[in-house]
């Protein structure tokens, strides 16, 4: 039998969930992808990975005008809209190179 979202929980620290069929959940939230400083665009939804605990997935071009290099710092932001803004740690990066 098929359950739908309401037989998800969260845990009580905030972590993520976990539920049977494993679909996949989006954030209430609004969620913002900057890559070398440059906001790149959001494509679909950002999703929370059903099996491994506060993974979301977030499908992105890199924007134009990104700098290329072996390390372009790449950095989510998540507005609570209570005043409250959510920033990844400032230590993550990526190779970004001209794919002519």
């Amino acid at each position: 039998m098929e359950q739908g979202p309401e037989s998800y929980q969260w845990d009580r620290g905030g972590r993520g969930c976990v539920g049977p069929g494993f679909s996949l959940l989006a954030p209430t939230k609004t969620v913002k992808l900057f890559i070398g400083g440059v906001e790149a665009a959001i494509l679909g939804t950002p999703v929370l990975h059903p099996t491994l605990v506060s993974l979301f997935q977030i499908n992105t071009t890199v924007p134009v005008g990104v700098t290329l290099g072996d390390e372009v710092p790449i950095e989510i932001q998540v507005d609570c809209g209570d005043g409250k803004v959510f920033t990844s740690r400032s230590d993550v990066f990526i190779a970004v190179s001209s794919s002519e």
